[in-house]
């Protein structure tokens, strides 16, 4: 889970589990993401936050919530709900998330359950913790979320269309056209501190009330490109945003 590769995975040896995160200085947590996960829309996760590793009353408790209400994404050799690590590189699992109050902690404790899970255990590839940000305005209408598919068909001498098989990603791109100087100073930051090297997560709709439109508009990738910002108006600025998953 300390990896950015969704091929290596962590499993749990039950359908339940707790998994505990501690910092020498206080961390500004406000967002917990599994971003590759086998956990169906009946887990639930919870989040506290300990002011002190030692201490023994949480800062903060979340409460169980749903972790990630809308399904996993139907794969064609395996049911969705069944899908784990073996179908990762094929655009399945699910993306656990819980968002809450920011709060400064040195620990903080994720509890997962699962118990309806099929295949019997449940496992994730990476673990989010921290906090995020949000612009005053949403982006343009006109973002758009793309499947990348890796395989190629070719035509056979005999005149049969065959398709040599490759992985499957995503893409989600948008522009952000009226961000405030404030806005500017914090998606600056986060372009300097990740370039094209670090991932990040987004999510475009944030526990909206339609499980499957979140699900399909948060992605954990890295920026393809450096964006250009541009000066639209007096204090009024743009800048074009496209993540691919990793």
């Amino acid at each position: 889970m300390l990896t950015d590769r969704k091929t290596d995975v962590w499993r749990a040896s039950t359908t339940s589990a707790t998994l505990s995160m501690t910092w020498s200085t206080g961390e500004q947590v406000a967002v917990v993401v599994l971003p590759y996960s086998n956990l169906t829309p009946t887990a639930t996760i919870r989040v506290r936050g300990y002011t002190l590793p030692s201490d023994s009353s949480p800062a903060f408790d979340t409460g169980a919530v749903a972790a990630c209400p809308a399904a996993a994404i139907a794969q064609r050799q395996w049911t969705g709900m069944a899908s784990g690590a073996n179908s990762y590189a094929y655009g399945g699992g699910s993306c656990a998330r819980i968002w809450f109050d920011p709060a400064t902690v040195r620990k903080v404790t994720v509890d997962i359950d699962d118990s309806t899970n099929p295949s019997g255990y449940i496992e994730a590839a990476q673990l989010v913790v921290g906090s995020y940000w949000s612009p005053v305005r949403n982006p343009e209408y006109g973002a758009a979320f793309e499947l990348v598919e890796a395989s190629q068909n070719y035509r056979t001498d005999s005149g049969n269309l065959l398709s040599d098989v490759g992985t499957r990603s995503c893409k989600l791109s948008m522009t952000l056209s009226e961000m405030d100087g404030i806005d500017r100073k914090a998606l600056i930051s986060i372009l300097r501190m990740n370039g094209t090297v670090y991932p990040m997560f987004v999510s475009l709709f944030p526990d909206v009330s339609d499980a499957e439109l979140e699900r399909d508009h948060q992605i954990y990738g890295k920026l393809s490109a450096m964006s250009s910002l541009t000066l639209r108006n007096w204090n009024q600025y743009s800048a074009p945003i496209e993540i691919e998953s990793i």
